[in-house]
């Protein structure tokens, strides 16, 4: 799923619920401050949805609704129980009212899943089309599901969040979106994004972007902690850690150690120029996590963030009421990284 020329196949999925976005706000338009989290939240299920089951928020609209508030409520349960020490027990936790809501909420998703991957086996069948997913040597259904519900789960509320960060660190500051937004007129000038819409070729043109979405990463990492257990005995800062110990690592101190990252709280994009990146440890920049057990997604992310937000910006201005400082931002979680307070901004239309 997430070999490069495969995730080109996905592009146009991506374009279309793109459009579909700047239609569902156009309500919005001139108007107060409103809430874009849902609204972005949405078009990624959607995305992950179309990508890895078929189902397409334009003809399934309700499904990919229904299934996006299952996930959230599954999260909701599995953070309840990570926080509550006691529910670490499986025997604790099986005799628990969290349980019981679990465990219903799970055989949902699991119907839906089910039956999403006979309707798609059946339509491979009768096209003849030899696949692995076809192949009885291959996958149960059982295995079939579990790895769609991992990409599912693991890649919407992730990229929905930091594209709410994202548009909201834009709508913060006016410069940094006036540069993102020539960089997208250099390519497309004042083009209606529905006759021209962004261009698979023209992404790796966005380079002003790309530190954009990766200086906001940094501030608002939507993984706030990794979690690893030791392979090996080993010593941290003259303390022993032993071997199938579990270890965490913080991100958010991380990415805002002022040692790695001068005046760490400053919104700058430049801190991503390939000079500026050379500079420092490889691992003090871990939005997607290191090494070999990193996210499988991360290009799947980019490139859908990418479209989203170019196709946002071509159609629209952002702005703000007040501003906040970043400091001021107070940031909570449940299965990702979340602002306290609702990201807001207003929308004008952009002159064409």
């Amino acid at each position: 799923m997430f070999n490069q020329k495969i995730l080109q196949t996905y592009f146009s999925i991506f374009q279309q619920n793109s459009l579909l976005l700047i239609k569902t706000v156009e309500s919005e338009i001139d108007g107060p401050e409103f809430d874009i989290s849902n609204h972005v939240a949405y078009i990624t299920t959607s995305n992950v949805c179309e990508t890895s089951m078929g189902v397409s928020v334009i003809t399934q609209k309700e499904e990919v609704y229904k299934f996006y508030e299952i996930t959230k409520r599954i999260f909701s349960i599995i953070f309840k129980r990570f926080l509550r020490i006691w529910y670490h027990s499986e025997l604790l936790f099986s005799m628990s009212s969290l349980a019981k809501n679990f465990n219903r909420e799970i055989k949902k998703i699991h119907n839906f899943t089910d039956n999403v991957i006979l309707k798609r086996k059946a339509i491979l069948q009768n096209k003849n089309e030899e696949t692995e997913l076809t192949d009885n040597n291959s996958f149960t259904n059982d295995q079939l599901r579990d790895h769609v519900l991992s990409i599912i789960t693991a890649g919407t509320d992730t990229t929905g969040r930091t594209l709410a960060f994202v548009l909201h660190m834009l709508a913060q500051n006016p410069e940094v979106q006036k540069k993102v937004y020539q960089e997208i007129f250099n390519i497309y000038g004042s083009d209606d994004p529905v006759k021209n819409p962004v261009k698979y070729e023209d992404l790796q043109r966005f380079m002003y972007l790309e530190r954009v979405i990766k200086e906001t990463m940094r501030l608002f990492p939507v993984a706030p902690f990794l979690l690893r257990m030791a392979t090996e005995d080993l010593e941290l800062d003259g303390k022993q850690v032993p071997k199938g110990c579990t270890t965490l690592v913080a991100v958010v101190p991380l990415h805002r150690d002022e040692k790695i990252w001068p005046d760490p709280l400053k919104f700058d994009p430049d801190r991503f120029l390939s000079e500026e990146v050379n500079k420092r440890h490889p691992c003090a920049f871990v939005p997607f996590s290191f090494g070999p057990r990193d996210c499988i997604g991360r290009v799947y992310a980019m490139i859908s963030m990418k479209v989203i937000i170019v196709t946002f910006l071509r159609e629209y201005i952002l702005k703000k009421d007040k501003f906040t400082e970043i400091k001021d931002i107070k940031l909570t979680m449940d299965n990702v990284l979340l602002n306290c307070d609702p990201i807001t901004f207003k929308i004008e239309n952009r002159a064409k």
